[in-house]
């Protein structure tokens, strides 16, 4: 049964951090909604389920609801980013 699509993309930074992003899109907009998030974090890491867990359940990510977030990363860096309600 189709339950929809999660990931997360690890991205390498230059000073040898990971910034990681997450997004979540469900085949049941009934019963779920979208999900994204992003996070720094130090050394380099690869993304794996720990990550996930992380980002989707500790890390406060935004509900994609049609509006633009703002989130401070620490180290400096802050992102916005917008993610629709519709998948």
């Amino acid at each position: 049964e189709a339950t929809g699509v999660v990931g997360v993309a690890a991205y390498r930074m230059s000073d040898g951090k990971t910034m990681a992003v997450l997004f979540s899109v469900p085949y049941d907009y009934n019963l779920y909604q979208n999900w994204w998030n992003v996070k720094v974090y130090r050394g380099w890491r690869r993304a794996d389920q720990k990550m996930y867990e992380d980002l989707y359940y500790k890390s406060s990510p935004f509900k994609g609801d049609d509006g633009w977030h703002s989130k401070y990363l620490g180290y400096g860096l802050r992102c916005r980013g917008y993610m629709n309600s519709s998948g």
